[in-house]
């Protein structure tokens, strides 16, 4: 695994975060992740801003 700061997302299209692809990690929780929990995160965009989507938590 290597870290990546940024995804190039292409116009009107998507990018699907999952466990055998790219993801993102989380650091510095309050407490730990629960299996279906779910959850706020925003994503910043250079061109859209913020954007606010809801995360599910799925186990390993």
């Amino acid at each position: 695994m290597k870290d990546v700061y940024s995804v190039t997302i292409p116009p009107n299209g998507t990018v699907v975060f999952e466990q055998a692809g790219d993801r993102v990690m989380l650091t510095g929780l309050a407490s730990p992740l629960k299996n279906g929990q779910k959850f706020d995160l925003n994503l910043g965009f250079m061109n859209a801003g913020i954007i606010k989507v809801t995360v599910t938590v799925k186990a390993s």
